[in-house]
């Protein structure tokens, strides 16, 4: 392996592995006080770590300038009330 490793982007959780030094990430993400749960040390981003925008992968989102996208679950046609799982794999798939 290299002397030096940092995991960007391919776990957002600790590896665990001793070969990788360093891990970058955000306090959202990798919140402080789990420091001692991972084996790399954190280099934490203060906004975000993960650099992305619709403009890269949004497909044909567009919103108006300074609106958010907002939908209610009436809007999708999901009942009012229980679970709802999801997988955000691919900024689009929102």
């Amino acid at each position: 392996p290299a002397k030096l490793q940092v995991n960007f982007l391919a776990w957002v959780a600790s590896s665990g592995a001793s070969f990788i030094q360093y891990l970058v990430s955000d306090r959202i993400a990798s919140p402080p006080e789990f420091i001692q749960d991972y084996s790399e040390k954190l280099l934490l981003w203060p906004h975000c770590y993960f650099p992305s925008d619709l403009r890269q992968s949004g497909g044909d989102i567009r919103l108006p300038k300074g609106r958010a996208l907002k939908k209610r679950r009436s809007d999708l046609g999901l009942p009012r009330e229980g679970h709802l799982l999801s997988g955000f794999n691919q900024l689009w798939k929102i």
